[in-house]
């Protein structure tokens, strides 16, 4: 009986993983031509590598109890912000990479000190910050898209988009991600969430599942 218990598949855990299955069976049966092609199937995986990457972080948000609704935003700036500083030939690479972190850094800082500091809900602190990041990116920008990259930094994140198309990357990320049982990262998480969670349950946060604050 434990057997099978143990081997019972939990529907609610794999629900998105089944109901991507299914549509792309259904893409398949609609544009059998078109949707299976290699081509196609790149072209997909290249504009959901944005999504990808962002749920990473996000994964790391939500665990500890917390969100994050200006993660959109503070992508656009950031792309923003890299494109504004690749504008002239002679840039190096390295400049427009940099001041991209540094502006995600700087939103997510200040995101940090005002959940951490100044006891704001981070749904009411990403509220602001989302609303002011795209605003910043609009008054950067001119209200139209960066043209004239410099060929340079654009061979450059070709290259590192095709790269991080091979399995290569992920065979020592994945385990990491995927085994937290026991790692202090994931203790960490579950102590920040459960710290958050305490005052809501009518419980006073103790020193020691709080101690960093």
């Amino acid at each position: 009986m434990k057997i099978k218990e143990h081997y019972k598949i939990n529907y609610k855990e794999f629900g998105i993983f089944i109901a991507f299955f299914l549509l792309v069976v259904m893409l398949m049966m609609i544009s059998p031509d078109a949707f299976a092609k290699p081509r196609n199937l790149i072209n997909i995986l290249k504009q959901a590598s944005i999504n990808g990457i962002l749920s990473c972080g996000m994964m790391f948000v939500i665990i500890a109890g917390g969100i994050d609704l200006s993660a959109g935003s503070t992508i656009a700036f950031s792309g923003v912000i890299a494109a504004y500083f690749a504008q002239s030939a002679d840039t190096p690479v390295i400049i427009p990479v940099i001041a991209a972190i540094s502006a995600g850094a700087v939103i997510g800082m200040i995101n940090g000190l005002g959940v951490a500091y100044a006891n704001l809900p981070p749904f009411i602190i990403t509220l602001a910050t989302m609303t002011g990041v795209r605003g910043l990116a609009l008054i950067v920008s001119g209200g139209s898209p960066v043209y004239g990259l410099n060929k340079k930094f654009e061979a450059s994140c070709q290259g590192l988009r095709d790269y991080w198309l091979h399995p290569e990357p992920y065979r020592g990320l994945l385990p990491q991600v995927t085994d937290m049982k026991w790692t202090p990262l994931r203790r960490w998480l579950l102590a920040e969430s459960a710290c958050q969670e305490a005052p809501v349950n009518g419980m006073e946060p103790s020193s020691e599942l709080c101690f960093w604050r």
